[in-house]
């Protein structure tokens, strides 16, 4: 989400909307590699840390969410 954009509940409703889509596909969870920086907002949104990576941003963590 643009900088100028946060704080406003978009990536939240992006994150429900996949994971509901997801789910009815028959996933039972989502995957993603998150920036360390925004490891508060993923947390908050159902994410666990599972690992740790690097990318060509630098570090990244591996976290999942249930669906």
């Amino acid at each position: 989400v643009d900088p100028h954009m946060q704080r406003r509940g978009i990536g939240r409703a992006l994150i429900e909307y996949c994971a509901d889509f997801a789910h009815k596909q028959g996933s039972t969870a989502l995957h993603v590699v998150g920036n360390p920086h925004a490891k508060d907002f993923y947390e908050e949104c159902g994410f666990e840390v599972t690992g740790k990576t690097e990318t060509r941003f630098g570090p990244g963590l591996l976290m999942k969410k249930k669906v």
